[in-house]
């Protein structure tokens, strides 16, 4: 099966990232997470077109479960026939 195909079928990852801009995953994350400094300009260009090309969106599930905050509200109900 061609890689595009493969990608095309799922979202892309923080390793397809990292993999695409030819450096590691810790340098993918140091960018996604406003650490740029520590990166040199190649780099950062780099990720960025790899960003682009493979539609990489954070998934903020994931970013939420990380940190511990995922800002979603539970409710309990005792019945829900009554109003």
């Amino acid at each position: 099966m061609p890689k595009d195909n493969f990608l095309t079928e799922r979202r892309a990852t923080i390793t397809d990232v990292a993999r695409e801009a030819g450096t590691g995953k810790t340098s993918i994350s140091r960018y996604l997470n406003g650490e740029t400094g520590v990166l040199s300009t190649d780099l950062r260009e780099r990720i960025e077109e790899a960003i682009a090309k493979l539609d990489y969106r954070p998934n903020q599930m994931a970013r939420g479960l990380k940190r511990g905050r995922n800002r979603l509200i539970g409710m309990l109900l005792a019945d829900l026939t009554n109003p």
